[in-house]
């Protein structure tokens, strides 16, 4: 399961994102993780087009990985995946689509 939380920055994505992961966490059953991109996210020193691309794609992967790990404790439980970023462009919201 990927849940994708996407606003204007300083709208409380990380916020409701963390709120969220305590709750789904409190069930046992779960196996719950967070993406954030901001995690991702280099000083503005180091940002330019490239550094942006290849730090996306690192969170891209670590969400490929959150999906396809088979560390479920049992066949009723869940992987959920929390994915908190941006996405103000649609290709963004759509690749996350694609891969989930």
């Amino acid at each position: 399961v990927v849940i994708v939380i996407c606003g204007i920055p300083g709208s409380g994505k990380s916020y409701f994102t963390r709120l969220l992961y305590d709750k789904l966490k409190c069930n046992d059953n779960n196996n719950v993780s967070i993406i954030s991109f901001d995690d991702y996210e280099l000083s503005k020193d180091e940002w330019n087009d490239e550094t942006f691309k290849i730090n996306r794609n690192k969170a891209i992967y670590h969400l490929h990985m959150q999906l396809n790990s088979n560390n479920q404790k049992n066949i009723n439980s869940y992987n959920i995946v929390l994915v908190d970023d941006i996405m103000y462009l649609y290709s963004m919201r759509k690749q996350i689509y694609l891969i989930s």
